[in-house]
């Protein structure tokens, strides 16, 4: 729990920092159009990272906890390691430039739950 709150913490402010300084496209937070972009960016960068931890030896060594079962089921699927979250955040980030911190927030939520 405390890893989890420590590198959802990093996350957060590295987010946070980056729409700051490097947001170059100003979406409005209620518009539809914003909420599926980031459904769809969230979603590419949560399929990017989980291909890469297959392939890549040092996101695979943080990743293959999640793949340690013989059974899948819901507790498998949420089974992740103490490194994972230090290496899965930076594919999120890219975001920034576009997606505003409360809508990125929100999907972070939706996607732990859908995946």
């Amino acid at each position: 729990m405390l890893r989890r709150f420590f590198y959802g913490w990093i996350e957060v402010a590295t987010y946070l920092w980056t729409y700051e300084n490097f947001n170059i496209i100003k979406l409005d937070w209620s518009s539809p159009w914003t909420w599926w972009l980031c459904f769809l960016g969230f979603d590419f960068a949560y399929y990017l990272f989980h291909r890469y931890a297959h392939e890549i030896n040092i996101l695979w060594a943080a990743h293959q906890a999640h793949h340690s079962s013989e059974e899948y089921n819901l507790s498998t699927a949420l089974r992740q390691s103490s490194l994972q979250g230090a290496t899965s955040w930076m594919f999120y980030i890219p975001l920034a430039v576009a997606i505003p911190p409360s809508v990125y927030l929100v999907h972070r939520q939706f996607n732990l739950l859908y995946q």
